[in-house]
């Protein structure tokens, strides 16, 4: 059973985020940088315990990594830009 984030969480599954602040996954030995791009693949609370005392962890996926977990604080929604007279995305534009 989801429960409904849309409450009080920031970002739901199928957004695409960029990443704010440089992540070192020490466990795993992955870095990730600032600017890098990834998806939110999960924000369900019932999986994984990923709400915590600091509030919700989004797993993301980045560069293939489905295991890297993130605050909200250091990601940001990248907004696409759609032609709504032709519904589709005209351009998305990434800046690091």
């Amino acid at each position: 059973m989801l429960w409904d984030l849309t409450e009080f969480s920031k970002f739901k599954i199928g957004d695409l985020v960029r990443i704010t602040q440089k992540v070192d996954f020490a466990l795993t030995d992955i870095s990730i940088e600032i600017g890098e791009v990834g998806l939110i693949v999960s924000a369900d609370p019932f999986v994984d315990e990923i709400v915590t005392f600091w509030g919700i962890d989004y797993m993301v996926l980045v560069r293939g990594h489905l295991t890297l977990l993130f605050f909200e604080d250091e990601l940001e929604l990248v907004e696409s830009q759609i032609d709504e007279e032709k519904n589709k995305v005209n351009f998305i534009f990434l800046k690091n």
